[in-house]
């Protein structure tokens, strides 16, 4: 019944709106049955269900919670009526979970009542878990009760693994139980991953307890992955072992890189490494560097290299730049190293007159008057007017201009209309605004 008439009819009485609820819930009951046809026989009808009627909103606070229109008020009062029914009753609170639509609020309620009947009755727990989680969120719940599976009896829980669904549930209490096993045991625990029959759970639970070995022994970690994994299970696995190794022995996990294959993974690693191995060792880092056959990992290994030097001796890092071949790495080189000399820009200017060519100038002044700009945009931008070559001029300007935009528009914008600079320039810094 509505509210509305709620009102009108509560001046008659507290008895007469009960007797007239029950009247029209007997009668709702009684339209929503289904008709059973003649044919169909005692036995082939379906039982009588045994748990209680469902309750209505009215009654049900878990249900009134959920018609709250603010999320954050909803989520706080779904979770507070959720957490009284699980104290209550945690079996009462699964049947809950299963009138409700699937969102949000089941997700969360799913993670709470699942946490709590895996404490008092993990087979139960286990049982609901495979029930009802469904979507790639909710299957996240079984790194919930595996972990509490896990602390209680490591044997149980990675004998409970075998009746999860395959693929990414059991992927994810695989991980569970191999990090939890792999604090008390790493031996064991990464025997017992390895002879997991599953191919996908294998490579998980061997990923993550190779993720412990890492930090006692990245040598083996690396020797491990490579036997025992397959991409991009491997890639990941020797990534984190080889970085591991790159913080204690870098001179050792320099030609590790080698044995990812080139992307994007390779080169990152390669300069991480490079940097943490300048940082110990500039001139053998250098020497490891020109060794890396892809040019643009070398590139930026080389750079990673660079950014360690300048900050110990900043002249022996433009120095080296200064006697780089011409070519496409040394214009690399001078573009980054360029943003660290930057910061006397006087100095800065005189070194990128030096660059071996046009190519690496244009790049090494583009950046001086960009990083000088995020200081001073008004005098980077009438250095960079001053450049009588072009393209030195408009790709050293451009960047400084857009630094002088978003700092003073106005100034800016006087300065371009007063400036004589050719209008096919201005027009082009015009543009990139």
């Amino acid at each position: 019944m509505s509210k509305p008439l709620l009102r009108l009819w509560l001046p008659a009485g507290a008895t007469l709106v009960a007797a007239l609820f029950t009247l029209l819930w007997l009668r709702r009951d009684h339209q929503a049955a289904p008709l059973i046809p003649a044919a169909v026989t005692t036995a082939e009808q379906p039982a009588a269900p045994t748990s209680a009627p469902i309750p209505t909103k009215s009654e049900d606070p878990l249900a009134a919670a959920l018609t709250l229109p603010d999320p954050r008020a909803r989520a706080v009062a779904f979770a507070e009526e959720l957490h009284r029914l699980i104290a209550r009753d945690p079996m009462e609170a699964a049947a809950a979970l299963r009138r409700m639509p699937r969102g949000p609020e089941f997700t969360q309620g799913l993670f709470q009542v699942l946490d709590a009947l895996a404490r008092r009755d993990p087979e139960a727990a286990l049982a609901l878990a495979n029930e009802l989680a469904r979507s790639r969120e909710e299957q996240v719940v079984y790194n919930v009760i595996f972990d509490r599976f896990a602390h209680e009896n490591l044997a149980s829980a990675a004998e409970r693994l075998a009746r999860v669904p395959a693929g990414e549930p059991r992927e994810n209490a695989a991980r569970t139980v191999a990090s939890a096993w792999s604090r008390a045991d790493p031996a064991g625990a990464l025997a017992w991953a390895e002879a997991l029959a599953d191919p996908s759970a294998r490579s998980a639970a061997v990923e993550t307890a190779l993720g412990d070995l890492a930090q006692r022994d990245p040598h083996q970690a690396v020797e491990i992955a490579r036997r025992a994994l397959r991409p991009p299970a491997r890639e990941r696995a020797m990534f984190a072992a080889i970085q591991r190794l790159a913080a204690t022995d870098p001179a050792a996990a320099a030609p590790l890189v080698a044995q990812l294959p080139p992307g994007d993974e390779q080169t990152m690693l390669a300069s991480h490494v490079a940097r943490v191995f300048a940082e110990r060792d500039t001139p053998a880092a250098l020497a490891w560097v020109k060794s890396i056959p892809i040019d643009l990992t070398r590139w930026m290994a080389h750079n990673s290299v660079l950014t360690a030097w300048v900050q110990r001796d900043r002249t022996a890092a433009a120095r080296h730049v200064l006697e780089m071949p011409p070519g496409q790495g040394t214009e690399f080189a001078a573009s980054h190293l360029a943003q660290f000399l930057a910061s006397d820009p006087a100095d800065a200017i005189l070194w990128a007159a030096a660059l071996p060519d046009d190519n690496s100038r244009i790049a090494a002044n583009a950046q001086i008057a960009s990083a000088w700009a995020q200081r001073a945009p008004a005098e980077a931008v009438r250095w960079a007017a001053s450049l009588n070559e072009d393209p030195l001029r408009p790709n050293a300007l451009g960047g400084a201009f857009s630094y002088w935009m978003l700092h003073d528009a106005d100034a800016a914008m006087a300065w371009i209309e007063a400036a004589k600079i050719p209008a096919a320039t201005k027009a082009r810094l015009l543009r990139r605004q």
